[in-house]
């Protein structure tokens, strides 16, 4: 997968893993120009190129035929996704460069073909051209993941004030005072709601 900026040139590689993004090893949303697409072909749709491998075979693993994903909605007739039979046309209904958009899809099979990501070093098994007709893309939007922040907590779930001191009988978890901060890590919520209630409750029970 790759996605498309205004301008044509691919934007960013989103396909690594957490702490070897090109942001100092922060989980970050694309920064986004004004435009920006996710562009896949019809073996993409088939078998949920854009999930991510693990979880398009999971998908896979769970239906019954274990054949395709069956999706739940149809993407391009309720209008969130645009399907064209050539680059150049899909690149048309993108408002998209066409010289840009062939280009870049050029370069991308090239590598798939060669089983090297030169530009961002994907790793082999997850290289897929993007070859066979229909051709779709869907734009990429935006979306808040989660609001970690709030007030400090330690290693108890205390809440600590301005002098970094535990604040009596006040505790937290899950993001409300998150340890992640600044590097969120996926399913990072759940599991501070978890360890961190234990926790308090654990502190709180050994109080009486």
């Amino acid at each position: 997968m790759f996605t498309k900026g205004e301008e044509g040139p691919l934007s960013l590689h989103y396909g690594c893993r957490h702490g070897h993004q090109n942001f100092g090893g922060e989980w970050k949303m694309l920064p986004l120009p004004d435009k920006q697409w996710f562009v896949y072909d019809s073996e993409g749709k088939r078998y949920g190129a854009y999930m991510g491998k693990d979880v398009a075979n999971n998908t896979l693993q769970n239906q019954t035929e274990k054949t395709e994903i069956d999706p739940a909605i149809d993407a391009v007739a309720d209008g969130y996704a645009l399907t064209a039979d050539t680059i150049e046309e899909l690149a048309a209904l993108m408002e998209v460069p066409v010289d840009e958009l062939v280009n870049t899809v050029n370069v991308w099979n090239a590598s798939c073909e060669n089983g090297v990501d030169e530009q961002f070093h994907r790793p082999s098994d997850q290289l897929a051209p993007v070859s066979t007709p229909p051709f779709y893309a869907i734009p990429c939007i935006p979306e808040i993941l989660n609001t970690d922040g709030g007030p400090r907590r330690n290693e108890k779930a205390q809440i600590l004030d301005v002098d970094g001191e535990p604040i009596p009988n006040l505790y937290s978890s899950g993001e409300f005072g998150s340890i992640w901060a600044a590097k969120y890590q996926g399913s990072g919520n759940i599991t501070e709601c978890m360890v961190f209630g234990r926790i308090a409750a654990r502190e709180l029970i050994a109080k009486k």
